[in-house]
């Protein structure tokens, strides 16, 4: 907190030399504060920016998370983009390691595969403008439960193999880019402002997911692509109950809205 003068008498500007007549020099501009804090002070006001806590934020919070839908949608978004992202961690111990491509040959499996992904995005953008929620939801989550189901499968049945392995990612890949940005995009139009706060609220939960489940992928076997199934079959589990729930529940929701309107 700055002193405040009470006279000026006698007092001189640092930069100038001028007789001080206010708190800014006349001649120069200079303050007559100085620049210099102690380190305590400095302290103090970092520590203030870091940890305060917009009181509109504390208000806004309770509300949001019990949104019908809300958190369904923010789950299955964070199981999806879990998938995707583990799924990026152990390739390359299966193509590299286990079965010995070499790193050009898994480039350009990876680049096929991101392909993939990228076409369930624009699937869903494209489909979303005729294609009921529920259609479209369901219909990406049986992509990722049919390649959860394949690497599970081959990989306690035949083990490590080329085929299975891509069309088992495949699979997962094209409905997890159909449902990141669908979860998300339905998680904010549940609101009608704002978007930035909750924006930022969706993105970090859906990061705390996806750190725990990259931890579990790091610790999983790499001898098969069964673990990794295993992983996929628990995340499809939790995003098809919360996908029956939170479906239905964004339907009534809009409803309200559009009778209210």
């Amino acid at each position: 907190m700055k002193k405040e003068i009470v006279s000026f008498e006698g007092v001189h500007c640092a930069n100038c030399s001028a007789p001080m007549q206010g708190e800014f020099c006349h001649e120069c501009g200079q303050s007559i504060h100085t620049v210099l804090r102690p380190m305590h002070h400095m302290v103090e006001d970092t520590l203030d920016m870091v940890l305060h806590v917009d009181g509109r934020v504390i208000h806004t919070l309770p509300p949001l998370l019990l949104r019908p839908g809300f958190l369904a949608f923010v789950l299955v978004f964070a199981a999806a983009a879990s998938a995707q992202l583990a799924f990026g961690v152990v390739a390359p111990f299966f193509y590299q390691t286990g079965l010995g491509y070499s790193a050009a040959i898994y480039g350009l499996v990876a680049l096929g595969l991101g392909g993939v992904n990228l076409a369930g995005e624009l699937g869903c953008a494209h489909f979303a403008r005729f294609m009921p929620a529920r259609v479209m939801g369901f219909g990406a989550f049986a992509l990722f439960l049919a390649g959860s189901v394949v690497l599970t499968a081959t990989g306690m049945i035949f083990g490590l193999g080329f085929a299975s392995i891509t069309i088992g990612g495949a699979l997962v890949l094209g409905g997890c880019g159909v449902l990141c940005p669908m979860m998300y995009g339905m998680a904010l139009g549940l609101f009608e402002r704002d978007h930035g706060l909750i924006g930022g609220l969706i993105s970090a939960l859906c990061y705390l997911a996806v750190s725990g489940a990259m931890a579990i992928a790091a610790v999983l076997p790499e001898a098969t692509q069964a673990p990794t199934g295993w992983l996929y079959l628990g995340l499809c589990a939790i995003a098809g109950a919360l996908l029956a729930i939170s479906l239905p529940a964004a339907r009534q929701v809009t409803q309200i809205q559009e009778g209210t309107s």
